[in-house]
Formats: structure tokens, C-alpha cells, sequence
């Protein structure tokens, strides 16, 4: 008795049909029956989990990140920038730029550039023409520009405080200085003094 073949395809009218037949597939215990049996399938196993723990034995420790520290952006006052650039300065220029600011701090005007013309007028009379002094000038006026200050009255009374503040912080500095310096050095004078008169009377003697 034949058996009939079975056929995998069948052609209708406009269709083809596939016929799948149903597919052996193993149990569980089973397949791991036959991958334990089989010494191709064990020995791969035992070469990749070789091959993984020697990765992970000789695989280079990842450093960790470090986070660069946050930048801190320090702006810096406009009397911070004049006690910095007056410090090319003499001592009888900073005092003579002290009292011209105070001048025109006490005074009354109605436009900031009566203001500007009166702050030149005195500062000539003050005798301030120095190259240290129109450098330090020159770089107050390009500092003022870069801050786009409004142009009233207020905004340069304001600018011409914190010049005189600047000022008189680094006046009140260098008479410290002066100060600590004359304390230190006369201790030594009366000492030699008293050494000089010492001499004298042992001479006498």
C-alpha cells in the first residue's frame, strides 16, 4: 500500500496555499539532556565562560568621572576696577584726584557733561597731567563705556562715587603702610640713640 505524498503546496484558483507540517521540537529537559551529552556543545560552553571570565578579570577598571568645578564669574564693582588701576598712581596724585572728586561730588549740575567739563577743568587745575594719570584716565573712560551707563546726572554722580571710593581705599592702605613702617623703624632709632649717649658717658668717664 503507497502512501500518499504529502504535498507542501497546493494551487487554488488565485491562491497558493502552504501547507506546514506540524515540527518536532524537544522538552526542556530534553535539550539540556542532549547539551550536556554532547562534548562539542560542552566543550564551546566551557571556552566561552572562559573567554568571559578572563575579560572580566584583565577588562581595565573604568576611572570614574570627575565633574570639572563650577565656574564662578566674579564681576568685578567699578570701585574695585579704580582702586586696582590707581594704583600706578603717586600718593600726591591720588590725593589731589581724591579732593577734585570730592569737589565735584558737592557741587550741583544739570547735564552729566557740565559734570565731565567741571571733573577736567579741576583736575587741570589740580595739576593731574601726568602720563600715569591720563593712562589711568583713559581707562576709567573706556570702563564707563563698556558698562553702557545711562546718561543723567544720577548715573555719573554715582560713577564718580565709586571713583572716590576706590580712591580713598587704596589712600587709607598706603597710610597704614606708612604708618606701620614708621612704628617699625623707630623702636631701632631710639635704640641707637640711647647706644650713642651710652658711648658718650663711658667717655666722659
Amino acid at each position: 500500500m503507497q502512501m500518499s505524498e504529502q504535498k507542501l503546496l497546493s494551487k487554488t484558483d488565485g491562491f497558493i496555499t502552504i501547507d506546514i507540517p506540524p515540527i518536532p521540537l524537544p522538552t526542556p529537559m530534553m535539550a539540556a539532556r542532549w547539551f550536556m551529552t554532547n562534548p562539542v556543545i560542552r566543550a564551546l560552553f566551557f571556552v566561552a565562560m572562559g573567554v568571559g571570565m578572563g575579560h572580566l578579570w584583565y577588562s581595565p577598571s573604568t576611572p570614574p568621572k570627575v565633574h570639572p568645578a563650577p565656574v564662578i564669574t566674579v564681576t568685578e564693582t567699578l570701585a574695585d576696577f579704580a582702586a586696582r588701576e590707581s594704583q600706578g598712581l603717586t600718593n600726591d596724585e591720588r590725593e589731589k584726584l581724591i579732593a577734585v572728586t570730592e569737589l565735584i561730588l558737592d557741587d550741583h549740575f544739570d547735564t552729566p557733561s557740565a559734570i565731565r567739563e567741571e571733573f577736567r577743568f579741576q583736575r587741570l587745575k589740580a595739576g593731574l597731567d601726568s602720563p600715569a594719570f591720563r593712562n589711568f584716565s583713559a581707562k576709567w573712560e573706556s570702563r564707563l563705556e563698556e558698562m553702557a551707563i545711562d546718561e543723567t546726572v544720577e548715573s555719573m554722580r554715582r560713577c564718580y562715587e565709586a571713583l572716590l571710593y576706590g580712591l580713598q581705599s587704596v589712600q587709607s592702605y598706603v597710610d597704614v603702610s606708612i604708618e606701620s613702617e614708621d612704628v617699625a623703624v623707630s623702636p631701632n632709632t631710639e635704640r641707637a640713640k640711647e647706644t650713642v649717649q651710652r658711648q658718650r658717658f663711658f667717655r666722659r668717664r
